[in-house]
């Protein structure tokens, strides 16, 4: 589950007075909706960031690394620009 107190922090929101709820009981709906918002969002943000991000980074890899003859190197490299690509895209 992703932390969400930066967002939480960061947040402020002029809640109203609502007759029979607690302040702290409308913050905690409210947090909550919030999280559910962005768990919706990035499900569908993740499954098309990962695809292209892979595809980009095998062909990036392939042209950069096709005469290296040490896989050590190349995995690093790999690793290293597709984690690079899908924070880019996201």
């Amino acid at each position: 589950m992703p932390n969400y107190s930066a967002i939480s922090n960061a947040t402020e929101i002029s809640l109203p007075d609502i007759p029979g709820y607690d302040k702290r009981d409308i913050e905690l709906i409210v947090d909550d909706a919030i999280k559910l918002s962005i768990n919706e969002i990035m499900k569908p943000v993740v499954n098309r960031v990962i695809p292209i991000a892979l595809t980009t980074t095998k062909s990036l890899i392939l042209k950069d690394f096709a005469l290296e003859s040490d896989p050590d190197k190349m995995e690093r490299a790999t690793l290293s620009t597709v984690r690079a690509l899908a924070s880019q895209l996201s």
